[in-house]
């Protein structure tokens, strides 16, 4: 009797793999990364060869995206026998402002004004859950931080808190304390990661597979990182602070490999309405 084996797992690929792979959670970051720049909508069969890279099944597949619809993440057009996909309005705004983040540019600007929201007992009254649930940064238990640079949240600052604006000069500790250890942990990883495919891809050239699975893995390892966290500008992170630094190695990876992953999806995954699979301008 003859038996046949999974082929072995592709090293380079495996370096990137981690976080939640899940498909809803693969599903956001490539709508994100690839979809939602064209258009918006894509067909099933697109998804299904997207999703194969990564080594999930088109039945697990079908499944989740059949719950999706069923729960209005996802809408559904047909088009004779073939199916199409687009996010649902709200989502499509979620994830627009979570790309921005995602994609911006290394060495972002800093703007040192900002609102300082100061309350006794928060936590005993409920506001600093409601504070962090809108956004603000913390440094310390009873004071809230919001960059003036951003559209201020309606409704959730107390009437009998202090309210200041200004230059925000934050101590050593004050700024140690918006970073999560477990986050600069992550970031470190991904970093170690990216140096080892690095190094691998000085002997080794991609096919257009490999370069779409590992820029997809690559995306959505940062993006789970990064958005784990409150958006932070330069001058209230730590000195050692690695995020900027991991951005500049992401960035690069990926431009790295995104010429040869635009061949693959105009090669094998064409059907799509809206924009076509067109080469997307340089990200970061």
């Amino acid at each position: 009797m003859t038996t046949f084996e999974d082929p072995p797992p592709d090293p380079i690929i495996e370096h990137m793999r981690g976080g939640d792979m899940r498909v809803r959670s693969l599903l956001i970051t490539i709508y994100e990364d690839l979809i939602l720049p064209r258009g918006g909508e894509v067909g099933i069969m697109a998804l299904q060869r997207l999703f194969e890279l990564l080594g999930l099944e088109a039945g697990a597949v079908r499944t989740a995206v059949s719950r999706l619809v069923a729960d209005g993440w996802l809408i559904r057009r047909r088009d004779g026998r073939a199916s199409f996909y687009r996010l649902g309005d709200t989502q499509i705004q979620t994830y627009a402002d979570d790309a921005r983040r995602v994609y911006a540019a290394v060495g972002r600007a800093t703007g040192n004004t900002w609102m300082l929201v100061h309350h006794h007992d928060a936590d005993l009254l409920g506001t600093a859950a409601r504070l962090k649930g809108a956004g603000f940064l913390s440094p310390s238990r009873d004071v809230f931080i919001w960059p003036l640079s951003r559209p201020i949240p309606e409704n959730v600052i107390p009437a009998d808190a202090i309210v200041s604006r200004g230059v925000l000069l934050l101590s050593a500790q004050h700024r140690a304390a918006l970073c999560p250890r477990g986050t600069r942990a992550a970031y470190l990883a991904l970093l170690k990661d990216i140096t080892q495919v690095e190094h691998k891809l000085e002997d080794v050239t991609l096919d257009t597979s490999q370069a779409m699975a590992l820029r997809l893995l690559l995306i959505h390892r940062w993006q789970a990182i990064l958005l784990s966290h409150p958006e932070l500008s330069t001058e209230i992170e730590p000195d050692d602070w690695p995020c900027e630094n991991v951005r500049a190695r992401v960035a690069g990876l990926y431009q790295r490999v995104q010429q040869q992953s635009e061949e693959w999806l105009r090669s094998h995954a064409p059907e799509t309405t809206g924009t076509a699979w067109a080469d997307l301008p340089t990200r970061f």
